[in-house]
């Protein structure tokens, strides 16, 4: 029997310990798959978030999906290009998922353990210096951001470092792992 992704409007997220299983995620990432959207195919198309490892400003390490198919990958982010392996085939964005797929692991630091990635979705999106406090800085774009350990004020706002300094950022504003 095949797992099936649960999705949430247009994003999604995997989170059933069984397809963590399937993934070959450590029990304690197994919401690491972010849905980003249908391919020009029509395959639904996830990023492993937990894979994501930044080898320099350029090349960028990861692992997507086209349904249930895993793909290892390195994203060329100065060609907006990503090669796949161990064909070595060179891909371009064809659909807004794989546009997404680019902005997501071009914009994300390196997946670190004891955080977790989230991706500002809708944009522009304000990071304060504590929940409802002065605005640190905006994010204008669709990217990954980092989310520090830990949550804070009822699990309405969540610590991140996405300004180069502490801050949080409202619930409303991401969709995470």
């Amino acid at each position: 029997m095949k797992p099936k992704f649960c999705e949430f409007t247009t994003l999604a997220w995997v989170a059933s310990p069984l397809i963590a299983l399937f993934w070959g995620l450590p029990s304690q990432a197994q919401n690491c798959n972010y849905f980003l959207g249908k391919a020009v195919g029509g395959q639904n198309v996830f990023v492993n978030l937990c894979s994501i490892e930044r080898i320099n400003n350029r090349s960028v390490n990861f692992t997507y999906s086209l349904e249930n198919e895993r793909i290892s990958s390195q994203a060329n982010c100065a060609a907006w290009s990503w090669t796949t392996f161990p064909e070595q085939a060179v891909n371009y964005p064809q659909s807004q998922a794989t546009e997404d797929l680019m902005k997501v692991v071009c914009t994300a630091p390196s997946f670190t353990p004891g955080t977790s990635l989230a991706v500002v979705f809708d944009p522009p999106s304000n990071v304060r210096n504590r929940p409802n406090g002065e605005v640190l800085c905006t994010v204008r774009e669709f990217r990954a951001i980092q989310l520090q350990a830990g949550m804070a004020s009822g699990r309405e706002w969540y610590p991140t470092n996405a300004c180069g300094t502490p801050g949080f950022i409202h619930r409303s504003q991401i969709r995470f792992n």
